[in-house]
């Protein structure tokens, strides 16, 4: 299975939060969020997901069923999904980016 490929910016996150992290062990992150839900990282975790086969989460809510709502849209690009999926090989998200 080939690795998706970290995008430049969430690699660039990472490393700063691992390093924040590494080099302050009893620094607390209070305020997360604002990075988490970036559209770039949210986009890759989904693509990450994704391919790895993630399973539904407390919800419940398989990718699936996500994916066949009309909700799904608003979160993430149809563009961006596409390239990501493509860089992953992961046919079914993007025909279905295709078709929302």
């Amino acid at each position: 299975m080939n690795n998706l490929r970290i995008p430049e910016r969430v690699g660039k996150l990472r490393q700063t939060l691992q390093a924040k992290a590494k080099g302050h062990p009893s620094y607390r992150f209070y305020s997360l969020y604002d990075k988490v839900s970036r559209r770039d990282v949210l986009v890759y975790a989904w693509a990450r997901c994704r391919r790895n086969g993630g399973v539904a989460g407390v919800d419940g809510q398989t990718f699936e069923e996500i994916e066949a709502s009309k909700r799904w849209g608003h979160c993430l690009t149809v563009h961006s999904i596409i390239a990501l999926s493509k860089a992953a090989g992961n046919a079914a998200v993007t025909s279905h980016a295709m078709t929302a």
